[in-house]
């Protein structure tokens, strides 16, 4: 009867391996789907450094039929928090492109259609709109004097490259820039 018992047991928990094997199989495939998508948009930490408010707009022509946005981020702050860097079209708010970065990631890439945008970085708290944008003061030099908060419009052409856009203006007085989708 000990026997038939031991056998029992063993039995149930050789069933029980097994399942907790395959399914731990399943959940590590998963992960590595989840990281191949992740490299494959290109999100990736980065450290810190604060942003040159004197850099000049430069496009660079790609080989592909895509339009992509890169800047660089900045934040009022001794880290850079996670942010959602929006491309808004200029002539129409409601049409707007995103990307979501991480704690300490300084830079941004955007893959957009080719048009005419204003970029604006935000926090991802929903109850917040505080935003730093790409506008006139930030080749004035974010100071005092700094007093046009505009969004500079960033144009893209198809296979085009723009870089250099500095999402620094954080001092925008309220209601200058559009509200967080």
């Amino acid at each position: 009867m000990k026997t038939a018992l031991i056998a029992i047991v063993f039995f149930l928990l050789g069933l029980a391996v097994f399942f907790g094997y395959n399914q731990y199989s399943d959940l590590q495939k998963q992960n590595q789907q989840l990281q191949q998508e992740n490299q494959e948009l290109g999100q990736k930490p980065s450290i810190a450094q604060p942003a040159n408010p004197t850099a000049k707009l430069v496009a660079t022509t790609k080989p592909s039929n895509k339009s992509i946005i890169k800047g660089e981020l900045s934040y009022p702050s001794e880290m850079i928090p996670e942010l959602i860097v929006y491309a808004f079209e200029a002539d129409d708010y409601n049409e707007y492109f995103w990307v979501e970065t991480e704690t300490n990631q300084s830079d941004f890439e955007l893959e957009v259609p080719p048009g005419t945008y204003h970029l604006i970085a935000y926090l991802p708290d929903e109850t917040s709109d505080f935003g730093g944008g790409y506008t006139k003061a930030v080749p004035c030099g974010l100071s005092v004097e700094c007093t046009n908060h505009e969004f500079i419009p960033v144009k893209v052409k198809e296979g085009e490259t723009v870089s250099d856009i500095q999402l620094s203006d954080w001092y925008a007085p309220e209601d200058t820039f559009p509200l967080k989708p």
